[in-house]
């Protein structure tokens, strides 16, 4: 009976909700996400500290929203998707509303932190629940509640730099925290799903649920690990370019209200690449494990092309392209994770690469910084995380080959049993056949 409803809840009916819900959670968590280079300026103005150590704020923030993955994938498992995204906009709301009394940047890491934290435990939870409610039409809705992300960096880079210049930082940050409430809202419409994510887990000793986090056989797998690398290294670049950004541009001559609007730009662009990833995802003849590595690849490229800019028309130009190639590759991410490891293990494998996009926000910003404050130039920290990009390309491109090398093992085996199940059949035919001394008789 719980088999037949849970059919009946997938592609269909209050799925279509969920999704709707899912792409809320995706504007909020990646619209805030994404937008920390608007404060990272006033940051750098307010406390005075480097580079290096102010863009500690967002790579700790950045961080830990995707550090969380592997515990959220715990705590959905345990306690459904619908407590765990309201937990999050809890959390996250708490946090912006410490950064309102924050006295320095390290004060700063702790509570902006903490709001990262709970946009994690929100966004994960989402997707999670996109991917177990539908599974014909997966592609399309994964793909429609990314989109969802690309619209918040869109929006509310804007909405954030005139807030900034009306209430200051401080003033943003209470608004910031209202927005984060709305995502336990979202979180109200998560309708637990039948026999799968929202049926609580009876969890009895300790050492189970470190075996929960830890012990999977996807980390004997060389191709995961490849898989993770990718992760890491992309996640590097990107966050790079999205935490400094706009210090660059407005180094460059551009005003502070027009940076905020080169960062929208990205988000136009990437909501087009998201929309067109949904189009055409589903189509048999597209290779999505190849296109997710070019896309990757291409944004890696205009990500040090970024440095060519010496006008806003310019930046414009390049700003336009690499949100399409950003947002086209990150529609792909579930759907790939998927067609790599299946859909029994996407929370697991999706919660690990969470963790290591995590380890890579963590660690890009404050190198980039560090190579910003010595240079004296950005160059080197464009270039930076556009090479460390690529080099996951590479390794991407390795995971795919073992894949692909697996995949051909497994049908030759089938194609191996299917002929001796037939041979066997073809005997025992043979054998029933009346003889002709049969006949005689």
């Amino acid at each position: 009976m719980g088999k037949h409803r849970r059919e009946e809840a997938i592609d269909k009916g209050w799925a279509w909700v969920i999704l709707v819900a899912s792409f809320c959670v995706n504007f909020i968590t990646f619209g805030i996400c994404m937008s920390f280079a608007i404060f990272f300026i006033e940051f750098l103005d307010y406390f005075k500290e480097s580079k290096g150590v102010t863009a500690w704020i967002g790579s700790i923030h950045l961080g830990f929203k995707f550090l969380i993955g592997p515990f959220a994938s715990l705590l959905t498992k345990k306690y459904g998707c619908r407590l765990v995204v309201m937990a999050g906009g809890l959390i996250s709301a708490i946090g912006c509303i410490l950064s309102f009394f924050a006295p320095s940047v390290y004060f700063l890491y702790f509570s902006f932190g903490l709001t990262g934290c709970g946009l994690g435990l929100a966004y994960n939870s989402s997707i999670f629940a996109v991917g177990l409610h539908f599974e014909k039409k997966r592609v399309l809705a994964t793909a429609l509640t990314f989109v969802g992300g690309g619209v918040g960096p869109l929006l509310l880079p804007i909405l954030f730099q005139y807030l900034i210049d009306e209430l200051m930082w401080r003033g943003t940050m209470l608004i910031t925290a209202g927005l984060c409430l709305q995502l336990c809202f979202c979180g109200i419409l998560y309708r637990p799903l039948p026999e799968v994510y929202d049926t609580p887990v009876k969890v009895k000793q300790s050492h189970f649920v470190i075996s929960e986090i830890f012990q999977t056989k996807l980390l004997k797998e060389v191709k995961y690990h490849l898989y993770l690398f990718n992760f890491l290294t992309w996640s590097m670049g990107i966050f790079i370019f999205f935490v400094m950004v706009n210090d660059f541009t407005v180094s460059s001559g551009i005003s502070k209200e027009d940076s905020a609007v080169l960062l929208s730009m990205v988000g136009v662009t990437n909501v087009m690449g998201r929309l067109m990833t949904a189009l055409l995802g589903n189509n048999p003849r597209v290779n999505r494990l190849l296109s997710y590595n070019v896309l990757t690849a291409f944004h890696a490229i205009f990500t040090m092309i970024y440095l060519v800019g010496n006008s806003y028309t310019t930046f414009v130009v390049l700003a336009l392209f690499f949100g399409f190639f950003y947002g086209s590759k990150l529609a792909f991410i579930a759907v790939v994770t998927t067609q790599l490891f299946g859909v029994e293990n996407l929370v697991y494998a999706y919660g690990y690469g969470m963790f290591a996009v995590g380890i890579g926000a963590l660690l890009g910003p404050p190198i980039a910084g560090w190579l910003c404050d010595l240079s004296g130039s950005f160059t080197w920290s464009f270039v930076f995380a556009g090479s460390v990009t690529l080099a996951g390309c590479v390794a991407f491109h390795v995971a795919t080959v073992l894949h692909d090398r697996q995949q051909a093992e497994l049908t030759d085996k089938l194609k191996v049993t299917e002929h001796g199940h037939q041979e066997k059949t073809d005997a025992l035919l043979k054998n029933e056949e009346p003889t002709g001394d049969a006949d005689v008789i």
